[in-house]
């Protein structure tokens, strides 16, 4: 009888021994993770101080990319909306081609999240922080976007793409405004 009550005991005090060592590891590995926030403290203190083409370098080192002419080979983590501020500081520095294209790209890519199932970030914003979900802009950010590149566009020349963002403009303030006419 006593050797049964010791195996059982044995068993339990191994089954808290894991429990407590995955828990352990499980923090270790959330707690090491930097938000997007402080993943770009550095950029926007480099910003501050109009040091643009030393943000440019850094939002480049984040994304995994030697320059501001390559878009990163993966999108995940936070790297859209990397990729969308290199795209303001672009425009900021009269390349207005490459904004546009960053700012399409990163519009792209902001679009195939919204349709992605995030059941990992889900659980880690549950447990640990709303920033372990996959981002998905706001319609009023992606009425932004548009904005921004229809100025890249018209700076440009190219009023067929400025158009286009005029276009999905109009289309997203309407779909905007009919919602906000069903809540009234």
């Amino acid at each position: 009888m006593k050797r049964r009550h010791s195996a059982s005991t044995g068993r339990a005090s191994l089954h808290r021994v894991g429990v407590t060592v995955g828990l352990w590891l499980i923090l270790e590995l959330v707690s090491g993770c930097a938000t997007y926030s402080e993943k770009l403290a550095d950029v926007r203190l480099m910003v501050d101080r109009g040091a643009y083409p030393e943000a440019l370098d850094e939002l480049n080192d984040i994304l995994g990319v030697d320059a501001v002419d390559e878009l990163p080979d993966s999108w995940k983590g936070d790297r859209v909306l990397a990729v969308l501020e290199r795209a303001v500081l672009l425009q900021t520095e009269s390349e207005f081609e490459l904004s546009a294209r960053d700012l399409s790209n990163a519009e792209t890519e902001l679009e195939l999240l919204d349709l992605q199932t995030d059941v990992v970030g889900t659980i880690g914003s549950y447990v640990y922080s709303d920033s372990a979900e996959d981002y998905h802009a706001s319609p009023t950010e992606q009425l932004a976007l548009n904005g921004l590149n229809m100025m890249n566009h018209l700076a440009t020349g190219d009023l067929s793409g400025a158009a286009v963002e005029a276009r999905r403009f109009t289309d997203m303030r309407e779909y905007l405004d009919s919602i906000q006419l069903e809540r009234s």
